[in-house]
């Protein structure tokens, strides 16, 4: 009978699916771990996203701050270029004020050296007018006392005049030693100038003056050459006195 047979069949199969119930079960918990792990591991890298956009973010900030900052720096740097343009152009404008400071300067200089060369010019030439008026005064006393007036009297100033171009010849052309003031030079050129040796100065002699008067042109003085001759008058007026 085919009729019993299956059932024997159908049987059989039940007996060995529910041999296998527990491994269906078992397989059953798994396959929840396993989702429940896959969903941990999910929301772990949705967290994980989640902190990668907000670096994100941040990194979009901070590059944004940096651009911002490049900007800054770059205007930065063309002001300091428009400055150092500027520095440049004063410093130029400063060189140009120098040399025209120094070219006054030197100008300056000059116009010093001409005036001191006018000077000495004029005390020369007033040294000659103060020969001229003491010649002039000496020869009209000579005259006066033997009963000459020489006012107005052009022939005998001219001879005075003479006299004087004759004083101005030196007696000596070169070095000389004075026991006074030392080593001294003068020629037919520089004569009434005189070089010191010992002063390394030049000096200006007044023709006829006694005692003998020098023009000292390092110390714009004038200096007696002859200290004897005033300490013989010195003395002259003590004895005198004491008479």
């Amino acid at each position: 009978d085919f009729r019993g047979l299956e059932e024997a069949v159908a049987l059989e199969e039940i007996k060995v699916d529910m041999g296998n119930v527990a491994d269906f079960v078992q397989i059953a918990k798994d396959n929840a771990a396993l989702r429940d792990q896959v969903e941990d591991q999910n929301d772990t890298i949705a967290t994980q996203e989640t902190v990668i956009d907000d670096m994100a973010d941040t990194i979009a900030k901070q590059s944004k701050m940096i651009d911002d900052q490049n900007a800054e720096i770059a205007q930065l740097k063309k002001v300091i270029a428009e400055r150092d343009a500027k520095i440049e152009i004063l410093k130029d404008i400063i060189t140009d004020k120098d040399v025209i400071i120094a070219e006054r300067d030197a100008t300056i200089v000059k116009k010093d050296k001409t005036i001191a060369d006018r000077d000495a010019t004029i005390v020369k030439q007033e040294g000659i007018i103060a020969q001229l008026q003491a010649f002039r005064s000496a020869a009209k006393n000579t005259l006066s006392s033997v009963g000459f007036n020489i006012d107005g009297d052009d022939s005998i100033v001219d001879a005075v005049k003479e006299l004087i171009e004759m004083a101005r010849t030196p007696f000596v052309n070169g070095w000389i030693y004075d026991p006074e003031q030392g080593w001294l030079y003068t020629d037919c050129e520089t004569y009434p100038l005189v070089y010191s040796h010992s002063t390394a100065s030049w000096h200006y002699y007044a023709l006829g003056t006694c005692p003998r008067l020098f023009y000292n042109y390092s110390t714009e003085e004038w200096e007696n050459w002859d200290p004897t001759h005033e300490h013989t008058e010195t003395e002259v007026a003590s004895n005198q006195g004491q008479e």
